[in-house]
């Protein structure tokens, strides 16, 4: 621990260490038993389709001892589109914790996001890194509104405190991500005041069809000439089983039907409870006639670098928040 440390950006013959470090550090925090290997290292970041990511290191000696990633977003705002990075993957080793490494790696990240043009950073903390987040300068926005819908009760109460990771269920071949469905889902409903993920068929074939370990599918209500979609994963923890909407897209006239429709599909998989972020823009609200309770789960912080966005970034009901801008659902 007497070397030198350094912060650096990555270089391709750090990966390797990285996946170790980060392995080894959150094996035992990870809410997925997911493996941290080079095939979800290359569709996290190598082919994702709005750019290459910012990664900066540490190393003390020939030792690397801290990682820290952007990962790269483009949303668009008022006709507007606006470059933008999400913090991701951060961990520092044991033995280097508490020497400010998680600041030194921020602050190089966010002189990159700079020199990169980037408008905004915006992030998910957990209560525990709130804090390194407010004292770097982010503006805290709120709690992310959810809503949660017990299917089997009696059964979800007796298994809330599984300790076992959970893992991805296959889903159904009818709710199939097909090429057809990807060209479908993209949005004709304007939503052009909302800071939202610019849609194409690319960004949800990479984000949802070529995920190496989560398994999603996706249901599309069709009523005249309106449609809305759904996309979503089912996760097995333990004897437990959750449903999650990681995307809705379309008309928010049938916001209902659709989730009574996702309701059906979730009892027939056997599902404990279905949760879903209260997305602006559609009529979330109509869902507690269906048993929707409402409860707020994880941060949502923003640092605008553009300050033609300090108005509408820091205010929680200019964006359309789905589960899927978490790169962790």
């Amino acid at each position: 621990m007497s070397e030198k440390e350094t912060i650096r950006e990555i270089r391709e013959g750090d990966v390797s260490s990285v996946l170790s470090l980060t392995s080894e550090v959150f094996s035992g925090q990870e809410y997925f038993a997911a493996k941290r290997s080079r095939e979800f290292w290359n569709w996290k970041y190598e082919r994702n389709v709005f750019g290459i990511p910012i990664q900066i290191v540490a190393t003390a000696g020939d030792e690397l001892i801290g990682f820290r990633s952007f990962w790269p977003w483009e949303l668009v705002c008022r006709g507007q589109q606006v470059k933008a990075y999400q913090p991701v993957d951060t961990v520092v080793h044991p033995d280097y914790q508490g020497r400010g490494l998680f600041t030194k790696m921020t602050i190089k990240a966010v002189r990159k996001a700079i020199d990169e043009s980037a408008d905004l950073l915006f992030n998910f903390p957990n209560q525990n890194s709130l804090p390194g987040n407010l004292k770097l300068g982010w503006k805290y926005i709120g709690r992310l509104p959810w809503l949660i819908k017990p299917l089997r009760p009696f059964h979800l109460l007796t298994n809330l405190r599984i300790r076992e990771r959970a893992s991805p269920v296959e889903i159904d071949n009818k709710y199939t991500i097909t090429d057809e469905l990807l060209h479908r889902m993209v949005e004709r409903d304007s939503f052009d005041s909302l800071l939202r993920t610019r849609q194409s068929p690319g960004f949800f074939e990479w984000r949802y069809k070529l995920n190496p370990f989560l398994k999603y599918g996706a249901f599309q209500m069709t009523k005249g000439s309106k449609r809305l979609s759904a996309v979503f994963e089912v996760n097995q923890k333990g004897p437990r089983r959750e449903m999650i909407i990681v995307d809705i897209l379309g008309s928010s006239d049938l916001t209902k039907e659709l989730f009574k429709a996702l309701i059906d599909i979730a009892r027939s998989m056997n599902v404990d409870f279905i949760t879903t972020i209260m997305t602006s823009g559609y009529s979330m609200s109509s869902l507690k006639s269906l048993g929707f309770l409402r409860m707020k789960r994880k941060n949502l912080v923003a640092l605008p670098l553009n300050l033609a966005l300090e108005g509408i970034a820091t205010r929680m009901e200019n964006w359309r928040i789905v589960g899927g801008m978490h790169d962790s659902l």
